[in-house]
């Protein structure tokens, strides 16, 4: 059954959640339960590459210790998991609430170093 949404009615949130689930209903049509677990699998790698990136940075040029990295890294979980519980749309859908604050706080707009090349 198709469902149209109309997308003024709804949140932006509301919105971006219909998109992804669309998104996730035409890959699980298209693609095989192995193709699936594959896409899984590279989406998890991707995130344990930048994680892996940002700790050998807090280690080799800022002398971050195993146990500073252990710290540095529950304390980032945790934060992530209080941002979702205080506003699960935002952390899932949108930008948490420390992005704003960066750029506030001391000017630095994470979005536009995100779009720059490395």
């Amino acid at each position: 059954m198709n469902v149209i949404i109309n997308a003024k009615s709804a949140s932006q949130y509301a919105a971006i959640k219909n998109a992804l689930t669309k998104h996730d209903n035409i890959c699980k049509k298209l693609l095989s339960s192995d193709e699936q677990k594959y896409v899984a699998e590279i989406s998890d790698k991707f995130d344990v590459n930048c994680d892996a990136t940002i700790l050998t940075i807090l280690n080799k040029n800022y002398g971050f210790t195993a146990q500073d990295l252990r710290t540095f890294w529950d304390d980032v979980r945790n934060l992530q998991k209080s941002e979702l519980e205080a506003n699960y749309d935002a952390a899932s859908y949108g930008y948490v609430s420390q992005v704003q604050a960066l750029k506030d706080e001391l000017g630095i707009d994470i979005i536009a170093w995100n779009q720059e090349e490395v």
